[in-house]
């Protein structure tokens, strides 16, 4: 596992991946939040690794099924999980910022409309 992160600093990293199910998780415990981190994160690598089965599978993705182990102070990553985690996150990221950068598009013409209608 050459990836090891601090259950506290997993979640800070990557809980961006799982917003709805850490909310619903967030009374029990920094710990809970993790494994609930885990189990979500893990189920969305699997559906990476295999889209063809995504809407079969009845059972739920055990983490060390896709390469992402819990321990009882740290998170294992074996390197494939990682690269999958990163891409999976900088997606995330890359869409937040798509975001950030329309609502401002919008927020300057509104005010250069503003600005344009008052002068008139």
């Amino acid at each position: 596992f050459p990836q090891r992160y601090a259950h506290s600093l997993f979640v800070l990293r990557y809980r961006t991946l799982a917003l709805k199910e850490l909310q619903v998780a967030s009374r029990k415990g920094a710990r809970n939040l993790c494994s609930v981190l885990v189990k979500t994160i893990a189920e969305q690598v699997w559906a990476m690794e295999h889209p063809q089965y995504t809407e079969s599978r009845k059972e739920p993705v055990d983490g060390s099924m896709v390469g992402i182990q819990m321990g009882k102070t740290k998170v294992f990553l074996r390197s494939r999980a990682f690269q999958q985690l990163e891409s999976l996150r900088n997606a995330k990221m890359i869409d937040a910022a798509i975001l950030v950068q329309s609502r401002m598009r919008v927020f300057i013409a509104r005010s250069i409309y503003i600005c344009v209608c008052s002068s008139i």
